[in-house]
């Protein structure tokens, strides 16, 4: 086991250097829950980004983008960032995971507009 993952278990969390490009975040109350869980693997491989390119916090810093933000505590909605709830509700029924999905739907649209706009250009 590597020294990063006993620091993960307790809880703490390690210094980084920044570099110039923002970390794509999941953010949740729990992080340990939810690394390498099938249905977060099911929604990041629908999104298209690779697992290994997502961070999956409880805290974000600034410069960081969200991906997708799965926190119980109620926040603001920003555009591009999917929103629900956290992981033990989404698997104890379906109206959270049509809420999902609803909004993976309109995030892929965003992004499909998005390149035909640049394609435009």
């Amino acid at each position: 086991m590597k020294q990063q993952d006993y620091l993960d278990a307790m809880g703490i969390s390690r210094w980084r250097p920044r570099t110039g490009e923002p970390r794509n975040l999941l953010l949740c109350d729990d992080p340990r829950q939810l690394d390498g869980h099938p249905l977060v693997a099911a929604v990041l491989k629908v999104l298209d980004i690779d697992p290994e390119h997502i961070h999956i916090v409880d805290q974000m810093q600034t410069g960081d983008r969200v991906i997708w933000d799965m926190r119980l505590m109620n926040r603001p909605h920003k555009p591009g960032t999917i929103y629900s709830s956290p992981l033990s509700k989404l698997l104890a029924g379906s109206e959270g995971k049509r809420a999902l999905w609803q909004q993976i739907w309109q995030w892929q649209q965003a992004r499909q507009q998005q390149a035909a706009t640049v394609a435009d250009k």
